[in-house]
């Protein structure tokens, strides 16, 4: 078996901290492509973004990523291939082994088991991926991009000790092993087809605007999930029984929806150029940010509680009017990048 070199970090990659997309995996990922010079803007062109509301989770917001291709398709378009390592034990060795031959790793792991996770270490556990890309024999660690906690999207450059990360993967599996996911994934540069880039990012454009005009039945029929989760967080913020209750599962899925919105609104403003529709996306992201800032002050004893509630009530009204207005915005800015 070929020596491995003592140490190994790979130069120019950067943690991706741009706009939150689906979950961390994706944050990994995106660092990965820009560091092969890959277009991360055709993940955000490749999933139609829908409301979607649960009888049985009945205060929680939530919204559905529908996927245009599979992420192995996007990622053979930029030449980019991915290699899944579905074997747990000991990962130490084959992360070392990838990162010797130039090849970045995204890990999964337990925060529980992730000293520079104060927000989790020792506390909770929960699945989560590391993009690592470098190691060091010599200090017996990995060169990962981490954040401090999970409402963050500051990634920044950490080490994690062998044992620690080792520790962290056996956590994975013990916890979360029933999600049947590899226990990391290394990534390359195809050297085989550096010609096949063969689709513009215009394509892209126009592939998610036929897209969203044939799904514009189920966009719409997202509005009456929409009024349904409306519903239900004005009953929450006028009952302060049943807000006390559910106030940090609400917040926690306002921020996906606030997450998603942001999104949207990214791809908005780069691609399709109208004044309008910018400014109505612009109005539904502030609003939801409002909402959850209300319920935020709720929970920690803020001032004029009673004013911000009622306020957020207004504005949960608004907030319908806006998601239609977008749609129909949308529909027709789909048809003209369709030209």
């Amino acid at each position: 078996m070929k020596e491995l070199t003592a140490s190994r970090k790979l130069t120019d990659i950067m943690p991706f901290n741009e706009v939150y997309y689906k979950d961390c995996f994706y944050n990994c990922l995106f660092s990965i492509v820009k560091y092969f010079q890959g277009e991360v803007m055709r993940f955000f062109l490749n999933d139609i973004i829908l409301y979607r509301h649960s009888p049985y989770n009945r205060l929680q917001a939530d919204v559905e990523y529908v996927p245009i291709q599979p992420v192995t398709r996007l990622l053979n378009d930029m030449n980019i291939e991915l290699f899944e390592c579905k074997e747990y034990g000991n990962i130490v060795y084959g992360i070392r082994e990838a990162l010797s031959k130039g090849m970045p790793v995204i890990v999964k792991v337990d925060c529980f088991y992730e000293p520079m996770r104060p927000d989790l270490y020792g506390t909770e556990h929960l699945d989560h991926n590391l993009l690592v890309y470098g190691y060091d024999d010599t200090e017996q660690t990995f060169n990962i991009f981490e954040h401090k906690n999970k409402n963050s999207l500051r990634y920044k450059p950490e080490t994690i000790s062998y044992d620690c990360i080792q520790e962290a993967s056996d956590g994975y599996y013990q916890h979360f092993g029933h999600l049947k996911e590899p226990a990391y994934i290394k990534f390359c540069k195809s050297v085989l087809r550096e010609e096949k880039n063969k689709h513009p990012l215009k394509s892209y454009v126009s592939r998610y605007a036929a897209r969203y005009l044939e799904n514009r039945a189920e966009v719409i029929k997202g509005m009456e999930h929409l009024l349904s989760m409306k519903n239900n967080l004005v009953e929450a913020m006028r009952n302060r029984d049943l807000l006390e209750q559910h106030a940090d599962e609400i917040l926690e899925s306002l921020m996906e929806v606030i997450a998603a919105k942001k999104l949207e609104q990214y791809r908005i403003n780069c691609f399709f150029k109208d004044k309008e529709l910018e400014n109505t996306i612009q109005d539904i992201v502030n609003g939801w940010t409002f909402v959850r800032l209300s319920i935020l002050s709720y929970k920690y004893s803020g001032e004029y509680i009673d004013e911000k509630l009622s306020n957020a009530i207004s504005v949960m009204e608004k907030l319908c009017g806006d998601e239609r207005k977008m749609i129909d915005l949308l529909i027709n800015s789909s048809y003209k990048a369709m030209v």
